[in-house]
């Protein structure tokens, strides 16, 4: 069969074999193995792809991949199940089911679904210390070939803790509770530090405000003596405008030295120097 094979390929070649058997078993044995691979590729393929031996595989879904609980009070821990469904033929293996954030704790009381079954994943979010629109993402990873992360996410509405403290909101914010976002964070530290741990909460970490919470503080110009002065009055006793702002100097009830202010208004006015810096 492989010499007739070799014989209606090259004619020639089949003839030059003949007289030589060792180079005659040698491309015999080649083209056998040739024919055996081609065939066993052939056979994969098909069935993988229509034959009889059909692939199961498990199939993630989320009927709801998006939840907001609307306005909630801060300080209060928010709860809500997804629904998980496996909808393949095969079991679905959970991985990991976990949120970046650890005010928001994700929970799955199953890790293995069987086809067709459905399971809850419970999520409590806890709203200390925010205000504002807050998203949280969680992202869950399975056995799902097609989809092996999901992310899911939960949003709220948060109501400011400081809008109605009232004329005495300047010793509520530095105590309590309060004090632990407001007051221990900067102890000890000066310039950026210190602005990272007392106002970046409310004004970005970039300074440049965040929607709805708090206005931007760069860039403008900190090397006008009056605009220097005034943002320094607003840290050391708080804003008229702005309800939410309290006095931060210690004569005004707050936790700052004198020196600690000059130092964050120092810090804006160097960031705003090099933002408006051309590039």
């Amino acid at each position: 069969m492989l010499r007739f094979f070799i014989h209606k390929i090259n004619p020639a070649v089949h003839e030059s074999t003949t007289k030589k058997p060792g180079i005659r078993k040698s491309i015999e044995v080649s083209v056998a193995l040739l024919c055996l691979g081609s065939t066993f590729f052939f056979l994969t393929e098909n069935q993988v792809l229509a034959g009889p031996h059909k692939v199961l595989l498990p199939k993630i879904f989320f009927p709801e991949t998006v939840f907001d609980f609307g306005i909630a009070d801060e300080g209060v821990q928010l709860k809500h199940s997804f629904k998980v469904q496996n909808q393949g033929e095969k079991d679905l293996l959970i991985k990991t089911a976990f949120s970046t954030c650890g005010c928001t704790i994700p929970q799955l009381k199953k890790k293995r679904i069987a086809p067709g079954e459905t399971v809850d994943l419970d999520v409590v979010m806890d709203t200390s210390m925010k205000q504002g629109d807050v998203s949280k993402p969680i992202e869950v990873r399975s056995t799902d070939p097609v989809n092996p992360v999901v992310t899911i996410h939960i949003k709220a509405k948060i109501k400011s803790p400081h809008g109605e403290l009232g004329s005495d909101r300047t010793a509520k914010i530095f105590t309590g509770r309060c004090a632990a976002c407001h007051v221990q964070q900067g102890i000890g530290k000066e310039g950026q530090d210190l602005f990272e741990a007392d106002c970046a909460m409310c004004h970005g970490y970039r300074a440049k405000g965040i929607p709805s919470v708090a206005p931007p503080l760069i860039p403008f110009d900190y090397h006008d003596k009056d605009f220097a002065e005034s943002m320094k009055k607003i840290i050391s006793e708080g804003s008229k405008i702005h309800r939410s702002m309290p006095g931060y100097a210690k004569s005004a009830g707050g936790p700052l030295e004198e020196k600690e202010i000059d130092s964050i208004v120092d810090y804006l006015r160097k960031k705003s120097d090099f933002e408006l810096k051309p590039h």
